[in-house]
């Protein structure tokens, strides 16, 4: 049905609507309370075809806003993966370490780092694959198992803990977007009665003004009197 509805079949049944409807006019020329029922019937069917043509309408500007919003949100995927967690990564493994660290020192910073590091990347995997909320919030605050409470508060320990917080927040910021976006698909989707609508639309519109055609034509040659 769908297929069938161009702008020249749409147009054919509009002309074939006009001719059948000026034969009945001719059949009916001597019934002037008939045209005043013509007034109503016409009137119904352009508004059946206007309420299709609503519900069309405002599938497509839902579609437009769900497209962009797609886009964005793969934007925030891609800089979360990307250009945040897997550089987090890195610049943990390129760490410098202390020129004089203390007896043991080196050896459990290495161990931080690695954790840190497989950490960041653990996240940038799981944004890359299945960003959705249920995919990484048991990850959400696992920056905190990397600091340990033996660690020194200094910039090791603020380092991990503002790189957790900030990661965490775009993460929130990434999965209230993908539900804005659910919404905004949900949206897309016409109701039974709104997909007919929506199909009978153009016919309806294209019967409508093939009656009102007839009616003028009425009128003119003083049919409705």
């Amino acid at each position: 049905m769908l297929e069938s509805t161009t702008f020249g079949n749409v147009l054919t049944c509009f002309l074939i609507a006009v001719v059948v409807f000026h034969v009945a006019m001719f059949l009916l020329r001597s019934r002037p309370k008939f045209w005043k029922v013509i007034d109503y019937l016409w009137l119904a069917v352009a508004t059946l075809g206007l309420l299709g043509a609503t519900s069309t309408a405002r599938k497509i500007l839902v579609e437009e806003s769900v497209f962009y919003s797609e886009r964005h949100n793969h934007s925030i995927q891609v800089y979360l993966t990307y250009k945040w967690a897997e550089s987090a990564a890195h610049h943990f493994r390129t760490w410098e370490f202390d020129e004089n660290p203390p007896p043991g020192g080196d050896t459990v910073m290495r161990t931080r780092i690695s954790e840190a590091a497989d950490w960041f990347q653990e996240v940038a995997q799981i944004v890359r694959t299945n960003p959705s909320k249920r995919a990484w919030e048991a990850r959400a605050d696992g920056y905190k198992s990397i600091v340990h409470e033996n660690d020194p508060p200094g910039n090791w320990r603020s380092l991990i803990e503002n790189y957790g917080e900030m990661l965490t927040q775009d993460l929130n910021d990434l999965h209230d977007a993908e539900e804005k976006l659910e919404a905004q698909l949900g949206k897309t989707q016409l109701t039974s009665t709104e997909q007919i609508l929506s199909i009978l639309a153009p016919w309806a519109i294209a019967i409508a003004l093939a009656i009102r055609f007839t009616k003028t034509t009425a009128t003119l040659w003083g049919y409705t009197k």
